[in-house]
């Protein structure tokens, strides 16, 4: 709660000196990736879902950033036509952070309006509620050597719900309840990352010296942006194997609860006898062909790499199997009736 009051007040200081790009993670990520009031959405399809958005949303920040300091072209591949493309890409021609009009050499790209003689701040408006949704932002800042630093607000959940219920769509009190479980606020003595992170009251209005103080955080990122570590290639090499492993079994696991679940919805859909055994064939051999794909570094053909963020590399396959398991179980049903 406050989350959004204090990005705004941020931009509006920040303007005069710095150019700034607020991002809102609740304005950019489709609705499909949060289950619907009383719906049937299992939750790990829907976890699969966020992650991979997030993930996304990840990465076109990363080409944005890579493109003012590239050529000051935003390309978007060809395979970019889903909602969160182009929330994005709404949200930067608001804030004229890209051209309204967009270019065609092959593919379609904007010119990109920042200029790199004034500093840029990006500021990304989000819970961030595990530690390892923040490390996420700090690795892709330090691969491109960027200053990062965190802005915690701690609020009672009391408050939290209470402001909740003026909001013009709110959140149902238990989600956010349970989020207040789950929050990890920054601890920069255990994690060095963290060590430009501030937590602000959350309770209590934004005061001016709330706003110095983080002014003065960001300068300090800005003057000392996280460098690049130096590769060891034989570590490296190391530890995608076990990265690599680690996905195939926990891809498995995912798959398998999939075709699990997609059994016991069928059952009940009174299936004859031979039609589950010809479906449950059907579903693992879907399995054993994502797994093989896996294993070669692809996804259905388009190249993957499976190393890095294992939970989101396994939630983008998890969301790629699950839809083509509901295209088989679609045709069983409708051969049933």
């Amino acid at each position: 709660a406050g989350k959004s009051t204090l990005a705004l007040a941020l931009l509006q200081r920040l303007v005069p000196e710095r150019q700034t790009l607020v991002l809102c993670y609740d304005e950019l990520i489709p609705g499909e990736a949060f289950p619907l009031p009383g719906g049937a959405a299992h939750p790990a399809t829907t976890s699969s879902f966020w992650k991979l958005y997030r993930r996304k949303l990840l990465a076109y920040i990363e080409l944005l950033i890579q493109a003012i300091y590239g050529n000051g072209y935003l390309v978007g591949s060809s395979n970019e036509t889903d909602s969160a493309w182009d929330y994005f890409i709404q949200s930067l021609k608001r804030q004229h952070v890209i051209s309204s009009e967009a270019q065609y050499v092959g593919a379609e790209q904007y010119p990109v309006s920042v200029k790199r003689s004034r500093p840029l701040v990006i500021i990304l408006d989000d819970n961030f509620y595990y530690q390892s949704m923040r490390y996420e932002v700090y690795q892709m800042a330090r691969q491109n050597s960027l200053g990062f630093c965190q802005l915690f607000l701690e609020c009672p959940l009391q408050l939290c719900l209470r402001r909740n219920h003026q909001r013009l769509c709110p959140v149902n009190d238990e989600t956010i309840a349970l989020m207040s479980t789950k929050l990890e606020l920054p601890d920069p003595e255990k994690n060095g990352w963290e060590k430009n992170s501030i937590i602000l009251k959350g309770e209590e209005n934004i005061s001016e010296e709330d706003i110095q103080k983080v002014l003065a955080l960001l300068d300090a990122a800005l003057e000392n942006p996280v460098q690049p570590i130096k590769e060891n290639t034989e570590q490296k090499e190391a530890d995608r194997a076990i990265c690599a492993a680690s996905v195939l079994h926990q891809a498995d696991q995912a798959f398998r609860r999939s075709v699990s679940q997609a059994m016991k919805t069928m059952k009940v859909k009174k299936l004859t006898t031979w039609k589950i055994k010809l479906l449950a064939e059907d579903l693992n051999k879907l399995k054993t062909m994502f797994l093989e794909d896996l294993r070669h570094g692809t996804l259905r053909g388009n190249p993957m790499k499976i190393y890095g963020d294992v939970d989101a590399i396994v939630a983008e396959a998890s969301c790629g199997f699950d839809q083509e398991k509901e295209v088989i179980l679609k045709n069983f049903l409708e051969k049933q009736t």
